[in-house]
C-alpha cells in the first residue's frame, strides 16, 4: 500500500514570462523562442506524480 505522499499529486500552473532564475541572460534566453516560447505559450504546466523520500530528502517525481 502506498503512503499518502507517494499517491500524492502537485499542479503548479504560471504565466511563463514572470517565470525567473535570477539571471537576466539566462531569463531572457528561458523566454525566447529557443525555450517557452512565452509570446506563443503564456502560461506553464507542471504536474508532479508523487513526492518520495529518499535518504531523509524528500524528491519530486514527475511523469
Amino acid at each position: 500500500m502506498a503512503l499518502w505522499w507517494q499517491r500524492h499529486r502537485r499542479r503548479r500552473r504560471g504565466a511563463t514570462a514572470s517565470e525567473g532564475t535570477g539571471s537576466e541572460n539566462r531569463d531572457a534566453h528561458l523566454r525566447s523562442a529557443d525555450s517557452f516560447n512565452v509570446e506563443t505559450y503564456s502560461e506553464i504546466q507542471y504536474v508532479s506524480s508523487a513526492i518520495v523520500n529518499v535518504d531523509l530528502v524528500s524528491r519530486i517525481v514527475s511523469s
